[in-house]
């Protein structure tokens, strides 16, 4: 963590000193960075221990971590992930149309598991639920085989590129 953390203020360091076109969102970044960091090591959210010689200052430290949590990041994570709802909702309206008889199968499988995964799919007909389980368990697990065997594949060769000296961008080269 600490290797991360030194390296995004070092690539955003550099990137506010060579006038960068994002160079303010880099200075908010290392300024968020900074003083989440602050708070959280000095409070904490739930500090285990309280210096019995200076309270108000665990205090003053823990409500403003607390602070930060509650209204600052909860509210971006639910606009990330209402604005990601979007997208995939706009992404699976492109992709369900049934243009083809592959395209036709696969918004019957995805209708077809929907309807088993809520309840309303369940009070229709109660096979829904098994369908939809079959189907995420067998048919989806080839899928998600494949998916872990390119991402090896592809990290296995990402390694190998940057152990054989094959890959120099991240050091400036082209």
């Amino acid at each position: 963590m600490l290797l991360g953390v030194g390296n995004l203020i070092r690539v955003n360091f550099i990137k506010i000193t060579r006038n960068h076109h994002d160079k303010i969102y880099c200075a908010i970044l290392i300024a968020s960075l900074l003083i989440t960091a602050t708070f959280g090591i000095l409070g904490g959210v739930y500090p285990t221990k309280i210096d019995p010689a200076n309270p108000q200052l665990m205090d003053f430290f823990k409500n403003k971590c607390a602070y930060i949590f509650e209204y600052m990041m909860k509210p971006m994570q639910s606009t990330m992930f209402s604005l990601l709802a979007f997208f995939v909702a706009s992404a699976a309206f492109r992709a369900f149309r049934a243009k083809s008889f592959e395209a036709t199968i696969l918004l019957v499988t995805a209708f077809i598991v929907m309807l088993g995964r809520v309840p309303i799919g369940t009070s229709i007909w109660p096979g829904f639920a098994g369908i939809s389980e079959w189907i995420l368990s067998t048919v989806n697990m080839a899928g998600s085989r494949a998916i872990t065997l390119g991402a090896a594949v592809g990290a296995t060769a990402a390694c190998l590129k940057i152990i054989l000296g094959l890959e120099t961008r991240y050091l400036g080269g082209e």
